[in-house]
């Protein structure tokens, strides 16, 4: 069964990957590169033509359990109100499957249950929608319909949704206050049909008889179920949010194009490993790539050479691009379902590549980014947004770093307009302390940047130690990360093998401290 979202089922491995490749799995599993730029592998044995293994798609309503587990989920407080609903009918000795009805006694108590749970709810769930004086009431009420929304339907709202449901905040605060609103909501989510039934229907945009991939949430809610008995948490959330485009902003994007993007990304590790050591250094400023017909038009029509059984060649990339950080794989990763971000591309490059530790947002500060708008540019937008007294320490040093790489649109195309203004494209990236430490303009620069920092040039020891080890570094450490970050390391193009050297040679390494009963 081909699965819909490698990440979703938190596979780490590829196809083409073999064990025999530790360089290959530590850009693949270290912060270095992201392992989730594009989904795609196999679940149990050979692949299957999806016409011969696809069921009819289909809905099915939740059992009493699974109601309870998912009311959990929401709320995030155990509940057990849907035992004194009307027992479930078996077939084959399971209550699991397709046939479940609504008679008319369970929707009264179904509807029953979504007072009773809003009513616990408002208080349970206040941080959500507590509204600070720098935050507009709507912006909080979109957040905590967001939040909330995407736990009840396992899946993010739509804007259609919201927008009902924002009217239905507004009128419950317009008789009370912001706790009178969010009972309303929470009473609409719980007698949703979109709560009650798990969807298998694959995205919006299928035709009638068409075979089709469910969407990755589908697939999370598939697995969650199959294996908990209750709706995905919010790990698996993410994964499924991971793979994500919007078709009608970005139609370019499809399955094929993402598996492109994997072997992109596979195919140039491969020649890093192989060709270079897994020099850090050329994986970042390389000005070549190995990619298919599709990534090669996608990027500018280019010339390939050497063109392999599997439709790979090298490619000299345009002089907007450069190594691993412009390619489309980590772009479109690092970018929302329609536009580009630079919080989350500013956010990745600081954390996994430099190693820079960022505290998560307040609690009473909205996270949703704002709405994409035909009058702005992405910068401008994510510039008022962030524009917040109490998010200044973390993005005077994000924003600078994404705003930089926003010659890139969400899919990874390189721009120089968007919505017919210029993209202001200048970034620096920032000391913690606030001081412009070098300017930089385009994704190109500052991975040429990046290539010669010393920042990254610790940072990327301390992840391998993170990886092959599997834990936190410890102070007993110190002496290991200083062997590992000198020496033939530091003088031959950061050579991740010159670092594995010292890593096998060390103490950390082969001794082990026993406890002491």
């Amino acid at each position: 069964m081909k699965a819909a979202c490698a990440p979703v089922i938190k596979a780490v491995r590829v196809r083409g990957m073999p064990d025999t490749m530790p360089l290959r799995r530590f850009y693949l599993s270290s912060a270095l590169v992201l392992s989730a730029s594009a989904c795609t592998g196999n679940i149990g044995g050979q692949d299957e033509s999806p016409e011969s293994a696809a069921a009819p798609a289909r809905v099915r309503r939740l059992t009493r359990e699974e109601f309870n587990k998912s009311a959990t989920s929401v709320l995030g407080t155990p509940v057990d109100i849907a035992q004194g609903f009307a027992a479930e009918d078996t077939i084959l000795g399971f209550s699991t499957h397709e046939r479940l009805q609504v008679t008319s006694l369970l929707a009264d108590q179904i509807d029953t249950a979504a007072l009773t749970l809003a009513e616990e709810g408002k208080s349970q769930l206040s941080d959500f929608y507590t509204c600070p004086k720098t935050v507009t009431a709507d912006d909080c009420a979109k957040s905590f319909i967001q939040r909330v929304g995407l736990r009840a339907f396992r899946r993010p709202v739509t804007a259609e949704e919201e927008a009902d449901l924002l009217a239905l905040f507004n009128a419950g605060k317009q008789g009370g206050n912001m706790s009178t609103g969010a009972e309303l909501v929470l009473q609409a989510l719980f007698s949703s049909a979109s709560f009650l039934y798990r969807t298998e229907l694959g995205p919006d945009s299928a035709r009638k008889g068409q075979v089709v991939e469910l969407t990755p949430y589908e697939v999370a809610s598939e697995l969650s179920f199959m294996v908990t008995g209750g709706p995905p948490d919010a790990t698996l959330l993410a994964a499924a949010q991971a793979v994500n485009k919007n078709n009608q902003v970005y139609p370019d994007y499809s399955v094929e194009f993402r598996d492109s993007m994997v072997r992109e990304r596979n195919a140039f590790i491969d020649s890093i490993v192989k060709d270079h050591a897994g020099s850090v250094e050329e994986l970042l400023s390389a000005n070549y790539s190995y990619v298919d017909e599709t990534l090669a038009n996608f990027y500018g029509g280019l010339d390939r050479t050497d063109v392999d059984d599997e439709g790979m060649g090298r490619v000299t990339l345009p002089p907007e691009r450069l190594g691993i950080i412009t390619q489309a794989g980590v772009m479109s990763t690092y970018a929302h379902f329609d536009s580009s971000s630079p919080i989350k591309r500013g956010k990745f490059v600081l954390t996994r590549l430099l190693c820079r530790t960022i505290p998560p947002p307040p609690a009473n500060v909205s996270t949703i980014p704002p709405a994409v708008s035909e009058n702005a540019t992405t910068r401008e937008l994510f510039a008022a947004h962030t524009n917040n007294p109490a998010c200044a320490s973390c993005h005077k040093t994000i924003d600078p770093m994404g705003f930089g790489m926003e010659d890139f649109d969400g899919l990874g195309q390189h721009r120089t307009e968007e919505n017919g203004r210029t993209v202001d494209d200048t970034g620096g990236v920032v000391a913690p302390d606030g001081t412009m430490t070098k300017a930089f303009k385009g994704g190109a620069e500052l991975g040429r940047y990046l290539a010669t920092s010393d920042e990254l040039a610790n940072c990327v020891p301390l992840q391998l130690v993170r990886y092959a080890m599997g834990r936190d570094e410890h102070a007993s450490d110190t002496q290991l990360l200083d062997a590992m970050r000198t020496g033939t390391y530091r003088q031959d193009h950061l050579k991740v093998t010159e670092a594995l050297v010292s890593l096998v040679r060390s103490a950390s390494f082969t001794q082990r401290r026993l406890p002491t009963r």
